[in-house]
């Protein structure tokens, strides 16, 4: 079964897969029949093309089904629909061993096609929040960091990104690429063969790639309660309980190095019904880094953690070196707080973009980054989810966040300066 949302779509795949057929021995030797709009194997077999009309599909029995061009496939045209249909129908082959295969150009994020549906659910099938298995995702991508204005740079990416397809002629690409009428967006996407961001994206996903260093020092821990010996932090949470996810980010003072120490994020399809954050697991991860690393600031936000903020105060707050308010050591609102917040949001923005937030390239933190969207106010421009009930998290940004405030505030503060020399093990407070 060859599938698309419309029959010139289904065509140029069929065109491709008759040309091959027609130039095998296999056509003489199985007697295979080809015409124009099918081939028949003398078994009963067929490969055909189907369109977007998915309640003609339903029923059917495929043994192997090629999507194409799946970035295009969305609700409006019957895409959803048709995917649903053809798998549905794999899933009840005989043997078990239907699969299907979905040829797609790199999805524009924010489109919901069935392209980007596909690729999130790998990534949650990597990450382990979905009890879904087989999925693999295979592309040819040009890193995110090559600058289009370096023609050379340019050339080795869309050598890497066409791989042995030696007829297409890749300086006419560059050319199309330097065409004025050509978005740096579409280049990245259509040759490149890169995710590029969303129109109104809070960063891009090559100025987060930019900031990770292959030679980034892991974050040093110390045995429990010799936190004195281990990298100085600043830490940042954000908290939910049930739908949202909740994060606790910690930033290394000597070069201000993310680090994403706890994710909590409720599982994909079934297993997410009724799920609630383990909080006994999140206090957990959270004295951990209090007993494992030297921490001497402590943002976080309030919303649905309030006796846990509180607690987190009175058992760590003589350790702080600032406090998140003049109110609270670790209590940091971000609705009451908004001016200042937007400023800090605009200013780690510029940082990633200016390379100046080094990161290890975990994948969870990434995709809660590149989730966020441009939230312009009265103040300024912050982040948001997509929309208010958007499965796609945003929640490490926000404790990413709030740990880069803390660190800002000891920095300005000069809180580490101040506080004594060790004499031995101790320091004085």
């Amino acid at each position: 079964m060859i599938a698309g949302v419309s029959e010139t779509q289904t065509e140029n795949t069929m065109a491709a897969i008759r040309a091959m057929v027609e130039q095998s021995p296999l056509v003489e030797v199985e007697g295979l029949d080809i015409g124009k709009t099918r081939i028949f194997t003398p078994s009963g077999g067929k490969i055909m093309p189907v369109t977007a009309s998915s309640s003609t599909q339903e029923g059917a029995r495929p043994s192997f089904a090629i999507m194409d061009e799946t970035h295009h496939w969305t609700e409006s045209n019957g895409g959803y629909a048709l995917a649903r249909v053809i798998r549905r129908n794999l899933a009840k082959s005989r043997d078990g061993m239907a699969r299907a295969i979905e040829t797609t150009n790199a999805h524009a994020p924010g489109q919901d096609s069935v392209a980007e549906i596909s690729y999130l659910a790998y990534l949650a099938m990597l990450e382990k929040r979905t009890r879904a298995t087989g999925i693999l995702y295979d592309s040819r991508e040009a890193p995110g960091t090559i600058d289009l204005a370096d023609r050379d740079a340019l050339m080795d990416g869309l050598a890497m990104a066409y791989g042995d397809s030696l007829w297409v002629d890749l300086e006419r690409i560059a050319e199309e690429v330097y065409d004025p009428a050509t978005p740096p967006e579409e280049a990245r996407r259509f040759y490149l063969n890169q995710i590029v961001a969303a129109a109104d994206s809070w960063l891009a996903p090559h100025e987060f790639d930019a900031n990770e260093r292959d030679d980034l020092a892991p974050l040093k821990r110390a045995e429990p309660g010799k936190w004195r010996e281990a990298d100085t932090v600043t830490l940042g949470f954000d908290g939910s309980r049930t739908d949202d996810s909740t994060a606790l980010v910690a930033v290394r003072m000597s070069d201000g190095a993310a680090f994403l120490l706890g994710l909590w994020e409720k599982p994909e399809g079934p297993s997410g019904v009724g799920w609630e954050v383990n909080q006994d697991d999140v206090r957990g991860v959270v004295d951990y880094a209090f007993a494992t690393l030297d921490v001497v600031a402590f943002f976080s936000d309030v919303a649905y953690w309030e006796t846990d903020v509180d607690r987190w105060r009175e058992l760590h707050g003589e350790r702080l070196l600032v406090k998140a308010t003049t109110r609270h050591a670790v209590g940091w609102d971000m609705r009451a707080h908004r001016a200042e917040t937007v400023r800090a949001v605009e200013a780690l923005h510029r940082a990633f973009v200016d390379g100046e937030v080094p990161h290890d390239g975990d994948q969870r933190l990434r995709r809660h980054v590149l989730n966020a969207r441009r939230r312009p106010n009265q103040y300024g421009v912050s982040f948001g989810k997509e929309t208010r009930e958007s499965p796609k998290k945003v929640d490490a940004l926000a404790a990413l966040l709030l740990a880069v405030m803390a660190r800002q505030r000891v920095i300005a503060d000069g809180a580490l300066a101040k506080r004594r020399k060790p004499t031995g093990r101790l320091y004085g407070f």
